[in-house]
């Protein structure tokens, strides 16, 4: 059969461990001045309560926790700090330490990108088209052999382009 506690005696366990308010206390106090049984009930789980932790106190002070706070720090996947945390703190000492030779740096870079600019657009890329009319191309030669199939174009500009393709 299940033991239901009653409010009662809930309250009174409360009180006996120091859980209530000063309100509360006081209220439960004047209760208890007037219930002996209650009192007595009180008086119990007090003493309950202060064998309890002695016993508890006393296997505590058998057991080494030498090294006890380590090993379960040391059991717990590391954490890393937010993105934003891990930011503040590489420019918090990026700018902390050498705001000139950072903004000096920055300054540098930014003049060597404006010079070599026109310097790197004056190389002509090559180009992805051939000279001559596209829909001028000729088709030489077609063949199948294996897995591959060859053809070979001229365009009407004189380029010659070879094309290699896996059977379908």
């Amino acid at each position: 059969m299940m033991d239901v506690r009653s409010d009662r005696d809930l309250l009174l366990t409360a009180f006996a461990d120091g859980e209530l308010d000063e309100a509360e206390r006081a209220e439960v106090e004047a209760l208890l001045a007037a219930d002996a049984e209650g009192a007595l009930r009180v008086a119990d789980d007090r003493a309950l309560s202060s064998l309890l932790r002695a016993s508890l106190e006393e296997a505590a002070d058998v057991v080494d926790f030498t090294g006890f706070a380590d090993a379960v720090l040391a059991r717990l996947p590391a954490a890393r700090p937010p993105l934003g945390a891990r930011l503040r703190a590489l420019f918090g000492t990026v700018f902390g330490q050498r705001p000139f030779q950072f903004a000096l740096g920055a300054a540098a870079a930014a003049a060597i990108a404006v010079v070599a600019s026109p310097y790197l657009r004056s190389h002509e890329r090559p180009r992805m088209l051939l000279a001559g009319d596209p829909s001028l191309t000729q088709v030489l030669d077609l063949d199948a052999l294996g897995d591959h199939e060859t053809m070979l174009f001229k365009t009407s500009g004189g380029a010659t382009i070879i094309f290699v393709q896996e059977s379908p």
